[in-house]
């Protein structure tokens, strides 16, 4: 009986011991507190550090934060392809049916397409439009009786994980600003203004990304992006060259064969101009070549006649002092030489 008694008291002794020693290291941490100062930057920003991630609810908040169920961030976005026989009409429709809603254009590409002969192929428009959403699919429906549709697209991006996570950062780094203003405001040493001032240069400037981030974020959830594609269709009415007369077409391509001859000799004008002179030193190079060969011919014809001996004579075909080969006649027979 004693034993356990002895055993128990052992317990309950260990046990205290256990959690005091919590509270004597609070104690103490409680109190080096005020005597440490500005002694060290570092650590004073390791402490600013540590006491915003805990009040934000550490980092692990930020990159999974609480996200609401009903508020979701979404971005919408369209594309129509139209092909048209009133390219004009249903240009000026699109544009007043976007201002209709209150939208605007965020983009346009035109261009025309024509062949040298005068044939017309056609326009074609490339348009960006943005759209307030809550007019979006009333502006989708008047497109769709806009011409002929050929293709048309919708597609929704999430955005909400981004959104949340970019204002969970924002919100930290505003915190930590205004803790590390604090520490600028009652700092002594020019070490340690030099160090907080680095460092609220810091901050600030990765809070001025993150909320650039969001307001792009924002307009995109509240404007969406329909992109229109506008092409002609050529018809008898709308061809150009192909609906003339023959007379007239005939007419046209003699004209441009004029004007392809005349060209033609406007640029050989200028090529003879600008090659002739480079032909003049060309001539005259050769006619100081030609020149000095027909003086050395005419010096050297002129040594010859002073003195003939000189001149080489072709030398006499000497005849083979043998006759030349030539086969025997076979003997004749003895028996018809008998007879």
């Amino acid at each position: 009986m004693k034993k356990i008694i002895v055993v128990m008291i052992c317990a309950v002794l260990f046990l205290t011991a256990c959690s005091a020693a919590p509270s004597e290291t609070n104690s103490s941490a409680a109190t080096a507190g005020p005597e440490m100062g500005y002694e060290s930057a570092g650590a004073v920003r390791d402490e600013g550090v540590t006491a915003e991630t805990e009040e934000a609810g550490g980092l692990g908040g930020l990159s999974n934060p609480d996200l609401p169920e009903t508020d979701r961030k979404l971005t919408y976005s369209a594309s129509f392809d139209i092909n048209t026989k009133q390219y004009d009409a249903d240009y000026a429709k699109i544009n007043a049916e976007l201002s209709a809603v209150g939208g605007y254009v965020a983009n346009e590409e035109s261009s025309a397409y024509s062949s040298e002969t005068g044939k017309n192929y056609g326009r074609n428009s490339y348009l960006s439009l943005r759209v307030p959403v809550d007019s979006l699919n009333a502006f989708m429906d008047s497109l769709s009786g806009i011409g002929e549709v050929v293709s048309r697209h919708k597609s929704t991006d999430d955005l909400t994980s981004q959104y949340y996570d970019t204002d969970a950062r924002i919100e930290m780094l505003n915190m930590r600003r205004d803790r590390l203003m604090g520490y600028l405001a009652s700092a002594t040493k020019a070490e340690d203004i030099v160090a907080f001032e680095q460092e609220l240069s810091d901050v600030l400037y990765e809070l001025d990304q993150l909320q650039g981030s969001k307001r792009q974020m924002d307009q995109l959830i509240d404007y969406a992006t329909v992109d229109v594609t506008l092409t002609e269709l050529i018809t008898p009415e709308t061809i150009g060259a192909d609906g003339q007369p023959l007379g007239d077409r005939a007419s046209d391509a003699f004209s441009m064969s004029m004007t392809g001859v005349g060209e033609f000799m406007e640029n050989f004008a200028i090529f003879w101009a600008a090659a002739l002179p480079v032909i003049i030193l060309l001539a005259i190079f050769a006619a100081v070549i030609y020149a000095v060969i027909r003086l050395i011919l005419w010096l050297r014809k002129k040594y010859y006649v002073k003195h003939p001996e000189k001149v080489r004579r072709p030398q006499p075909i000497q005849q083979p002092l043998y006759p030349p080969y030539s086969p025997q006649a076979p003997p004749q027979n003895t028996n018809d030489s008998k007879k």
